[in-house]
């Protein structure tokens, strides 16, 4: 065997398996003053990916008056100080809400446990909000490096079979 061949062998036992458990969680509110904020509790298991997503919703065409702000807290670390979270999020988002963006947190959860996510407006924004928490077991983030290494080997033996068709019309 080529070392090629080799490499591709040994990949294929590498990677995990690959599971379909993430949970979807949605949470609408409206932030009515500047020192409200909205606390939404879920349960995460250590290795989990989080993706959330606030978002400002619209009071009238094309009005989304929020200047949204997200945080999330560890467990057991109140969120009554942005200064305390994990994670923060001010216009990282790809939504516009009028002059400002959407907020977005990336997070990989190193401790199982019931985590804080905070839904704020920055300063004194108001407006009504949409907060979207997906969270996925680390085995499933990422397909596994093992799919991709059979696609490769699939790919490198169509290649050999084509080579050798060729050779042979020649």
């Amino acid at each position: 065997m080529t070392k090629a061949w080799l490499a591709i062998v040994a990949l294929m036992g590498l990677g995990t398996s690959f599971s379909a458990n993430a949970i979807h969680y949605v949470y609408t509110g409206n932030i009515l003053t500047g020192a409200q904020f909205d606390t939404y509790v879920i349960p995460v298991q250590a290795g989990d990916f989080i993706n959330a997503t606030l978002v400002c919703d619209e009071v009238a065409p094309g009005d989304r008056p929020l200047d949204p702000v997200l945080s999330l807290f560890l467990p057991g670390v109140p969120a009554t100080d942005v200064q305390n979270s994990a994670a923060y999020s001010d216009d990282q988002g790809n939504q516009a809400c009028n002059a400002f963006r959407s907020s977005l947190i990336l997070f990989r959860a190193q401790i199982a446990g019931q985590y804080t996510f905070r839904a704020d407006g920055f300063g004194s924004a108001i407006g009504p909000y949409t907060l979207t928490i997906d969270t996925t077991p680390g085995s499933a983030a990422i397909p596994a490096l093992s799919d991709y290494a059979l696609m490769l080997l699939g790919l490198l033996v169509i290649g050999f079979g084509a080579h050798r068709l060729r050779a042979r019309a020649a």
